[in-house]
């Protein structure tokens, strides 16, 4: 059959008819759902919303967690993240307790009141949690430079390490006092516990502050060695390095000490910050 056709044009017709019909129907039985959906949401909008602000408070209490480590990690990005979680977690907090116009919660719901202990158990340690996080946030930058100082010194000290071996050598190959190679030495095993120290010092914990004070300590005297060696320090019996080349050894060492001997009071002022952040 021709579809041009009268016969065929009045059967395409019918057809398209027929479509429109089914679609029309299945509109109409989508916005019966539709409606039916409504009446049951309308009836627990209140508790769903109170159940997916719950949800929410315990994704962003991981992220606080999360964040607040990474901050005293010395992740300068982890800062801003923890304060605008930090600021999410206390909008959704108000509207809990406050209510909302926006998500249509009241203040002093019957969700709320059912669950009145433990709003308030949690009240109380968001309260400590927020408190907490403003006190790393405070710290951000004295944070920041600590962990730069002791990228630096992770550097240097290594150095002053493999000099020393140097130093050591040189004054075992020349014959020189047995006294002035033991400190020598005493110097290397110095260097290697201020490494030590000043990781442990990252870490925050209570042994952090034994660390803090025996890296202070560790430091005073491995500069006064190092400058006995090099003009004498009856003080310390310590006698001048006669050695030509294990002086100058001595000398860039010296150098490349005052860059941590600047640091150590730096460090021993930054260091309690990072246990409070811990």
């Amino acid at each position: 059959m021709n579809p041009l056709s009268p016969t065929g044009r009045a059967k395409n017709l019918k057809m398209l008819d027929r479509k429109q019909i089914f679609l029309v129907s299945m509109v109409f039985c989508l916005l019966v759902a539709l409606v039916a959906v409504w009446q049951v949401l309308s009836t627990a909008t209140m508790e769903t919303e109170y159940l997916a602000h719950a949800s929410e408070l315990k994704v962003l209490s991981q992220s606080v967690a999360k964040n607040a480590s990474e901050s005293a990690n010395g992740k300068s990005g982890a800062f801003t993240q923890l304060n605008d979680v930090r600021a999410k977690f206390g909008e959704i907090w108000e509207e809990i307790i406050e209510g909302s116009d926006r998500s249509g919660m009241t203040a002093n719901s019957k969700f709320a009141r059912g669950a009145s202990e433990e709003i308030k158990t949690l009240g109380v340690r968001w309260s400590r949690v927020s408190t907490n996080a403003d006190t790393i946030l405070y710290g951000e930058d004295k944070v920041l430079d600590l962990h730069e100082l002791v990228g630096t010194l992770s550097e240097i000290i290594p150095k002053l390490q493999a000099e020393y071996q140097n130093v050591v050598k040189l004054l075992i190959r020349s014959q020189a006092p047995a006294d002035q190679i033991q400190k020598a030495e005493r110097q290397i095993f110095l260097a290697e516990r201020m490494l030590r120290n000043i990781n442990k010092i990252l870490e925050g914990t209570e042994e952090s502050v034994g660390a803090t004070d025996m890296f202070g300590k560790d430091a005073t005297r491995f500069g006064r060695v190092l400058n006995g060696m090099l003009v004498g320090d009856a003080g310390i019996s310590v006698r001048k390095v006669e050695v030509r080349r294990a002086y100058e050894s001595l000398i860039e060492i010296s150098d490349e000490f005052l860059e941590v001997n600047d640091s150590v009071d730096e460090i021993l002022e930054i260091a309690p910050q990072l246990k409070k952040d811990r």
